[in-house]
């Protein structure tokens, strides 16, 4: 994996659960983005813990 600031080396058999780490990162700052452009409040979503993970885990069983 590369970027602008340059690359990542991982072991073959930890690619895929990388990947998937990596994925649900991306899916849960696109959360608090979305959020915070709604009016929502930093502390509440950065970091995502406590009420404001609960409301993106209830967001994900609700789709």
């Amino acid at each position: 994996m590369a970027a602008e600031d340059g690359a990542v080396v991982v072991p073959q058999d930890r690619a895929v659960p990388l990947a998937e780490d990596s994925l649900l990162h991306q899916d849960r700052e696109a959360f608090a983005r979305r959020r915070l452009d709604e009016g929502g409040l930093l502390s509440d979503y950065y970091p995502l813990t406590g009420e404001g993970l609960d409301e993106y885990l209830a967001s994900k069983s609700a789709t």
